[in-house]
């Protein structure tokens, strides 16, 4: 069972074990109108660049502390330079992928993937070494960020998980 803690801290939140979490480690660099900032980084008010090089808000940045399971996608599963080093994400964290690869593993040319399906498939299941911070960011409205060089999507203000969307894909196949 994987375990997840709350700290006294105010700055991080509250997550029970059957929570999933999403969101990316600590040490994650995020691209942002001041250039890649560690996602440990970010405060609200600051200003992130979307894949489609739009610039958002930051509404606020979530910290967890776990050591539950975690997804690796290493340098260059994705593509020849994505992500630029190796990436560790919560297993329901949303990995935007438009490459050859997600034609391979899920049939369709480009969709949202959860990082849980990608395992096999230049991602490995690790287990935090210690307690580790997991950052997840939110903007005012759904957007897909830069991390490691790898699209990501960052939910909204919204408090629950966005129900799968019709672009979204899973691999069943595991």
């Amino acid at each position: 069972m994987s375990e997840f803690e709350a700290t006294s801290e105010p700055h991080r939140s509250r997550v029970t074990p059957r929570e999933t979490p999403s969101g990316v480690a600590a040490g994650t660099l995020i691209l942002t109108t001041l250039g890649k900032l560690p996602a440990e980084a970010l405060r609200a008010g600051d200003r992130v660049i979307d894949a489609n090089g739009v610039t958002h808000v930051v509404r606020g940045v979530r910290r967890l502390s776990c050591n539950g399971p975690l997804v690796r996608i290493h340098a260059g599963a994705l593509a020849s330079s994505m992500p630029t080093s190796d990436l560790l994400v919560g297993p329901a964290q949303r990995i935007s992928i438009t490459c050859p690869q997600m034609q391979l593993m899920f049939g369709r040319a480009a969709g949202l993937a959860l990082a849980r399906d990608l395992l096999g498939c230049g991602a490995d299941p690790v287990a935090a070494p210690h307690r580790l911070d997991m950052i997840g960011i939110r903007c005012g409205a759904p957007a897909i960020l830069w991390a490691n060089g790898t699209p990501v999507l960052c939910p909204g203000r919204a408090s629950t998980p966005a129900p799968r969307t019709n672009g979204e894909v899973r691999n069943d196949n595991q």
